[in-house]
């Protein structure tokens, strides 16, 4: 037996007694509310469904409403989905019916506005956000890329990946710096030099002039490293 679970619950309008049944179209809206709301899909994603089917087209003319939509547990927002709709019919409480459809989203995108260079920081001005099929090493989120450095040239409207950025170095090879020296209870400073680049918190080699010796400093800022014992 399959487990659902409650991705949305929509409430149609009471309709005349007329025109007291539920349409093809609010059952398609009802469902891509569901898929909009499934926890895998970043916020502000669009869904767009196909091949809407109902499986008792008889019981959509009874209703006169959507009460919920329950989609099975494990079932992605892409693809085939199956999803099982009650309805409200006056006459028989606790009714409902199975829809399947075929679900494509799209997703918030972070993408480049211009081409930009290997090596270059990435400002916020480089990039934009546009709804895009989803992949799982994209970004959302344009706070999550500003800032970085390119590890590879990327072209205009090309798709920032996580793989395609890395933090910008604070310190680069041959920049004169403050090495950060404790010995005991004593904290002493002495200028050294960067013989590797790299981004805040990480390791490289330094070097202090005054002894000609080559120690691993942590990096502490663009002027700074502590030298580790």
């Amino acid at each position: 037996m399959k487990k659902f679970i409650i991705l949305t619950t929509l409430t149609l309008l009471s309709l005349g007694p007329a025109h007291a049944q539920v349409t093809q179209d609010q059952v398609s809206r009802a469902l891509v509310e569901a898929v909009e709301s499934h926890p895998e899909l970043a916020p502000g994603s669009r869904v767009k469904l196909s091949h809407v089917r109902a499986a008792s087209a008889g019981i959509l003319a009874r209703a006169h409403g959507i009460q919920r939509v329950e989609i099975a547990k494990g079932q992605g927002p892409v693809g085939l989905i199956t999803a099982r709709v009650w309805l409200d019919v006056p006459s028989d409480p606790g009714v409902w019916t199975w829809v399947r459809a075929r679900s494509q989203a799209l997703v918030p995108t972070v993408v480049t506005l211009r081409d930009i260079e290997r090596g270059a920081t990435l400002t916020r001005g480089d990039v934009e956000v546009v709804h895009k099929a989803p992949h799982p090493r994209a970004h959302s989120n344009p706070q999550a890329v500003v800032g970085k450095r390119t590890r590879r040239q990327l072209k205009s409207g090309e798709v920032v990946l996580e793989s395609w950025i890395d933090v910008a170095p604070l310190v680069q090879r041959g920049d004169p710096i403050e090495a950060s020296i404790k010995s005991g209870g004593l904290n002493v400073s002495a200028p050294a030099i960067a013989m590797q680049r790299g981004g805040p918190g990480e390791i490289i080699r330094i070097k202090i002039p005054t002894t000609g010796r080559v120690v691993q400093g942590r990096i502490l800022s663009a002027k700074q490293a502590e030298v580790l014992q």
